[in-house]
């Protein structure tokens, strides 16, 4: 049984002493792209056509600026096939219409399929700003100040 998943040390706000909080910060700098090879630039040859590899150029250097490394590369292949399959399907569906010969057309339930799994996979590769922002620390400095503190010396 999986537990939830794992928290960046900028979101956690459970107590943590400073060595747990010194290990954590060291296990993530090792997990980060100064250990692991970025993604390469090259379209690797599993995407599926022309769109799909303007795709990953496009992305690849955003994702590398985000820390995504070589092990990421399946994900990426992933959202860009599924991008380029999107984009046929939704063609599809201008051309012929949701209604083919009395029937939805199927090209709208690939479009549908595609688009989740799309949603999936950019929210998995920080490309949505939900996403990143579990990556980046808010400062929340008024809201750890004191709310009684205006009131002057009241006790």
């Amino acid at each position: 049984m999986a537990g939830r998943p794992r928290k960046h040390s900028t979101q956690d706000k459970s107590h943590k002493t400073k060595a747990e909080i010194a290990q954590r910060q060291d296990e993530e700098q090792k997990a980060g792209s100064d250990t692991f090879k970025h993604l390469g630039t090259k379209p690797p040859k599993t995407l599926v056509d022309t769109v799909a590899k303007n795709e990953y150029r496009r992305v690849v250097p955003l994702l590398n600026d985000l820390d995504a490394t070589a092990l990421d590369q399946t994900m990426v292949v992933s959202y860009c096939n599924s991008y380029s399959f999107y984009l046929q399907a939704m063609e599809d569906v201008k051309k012929n219409g949701l209604v083919v010969d009395g029937k939805k057309n199927p090209a709208y339930n690939i479009y549908k399929e595609m688009q989740k799994e799309i949603r999936a996979s950019a929210g998995q590769l920080g490309m949505t700003i939900d996403s990143r922002m579990k990556l980046v620390r808010v400062d929340n400095t008024e809201e750890d100040a004191d709310p009684y503190a205006d009131l002057g010396g009241i006790q």
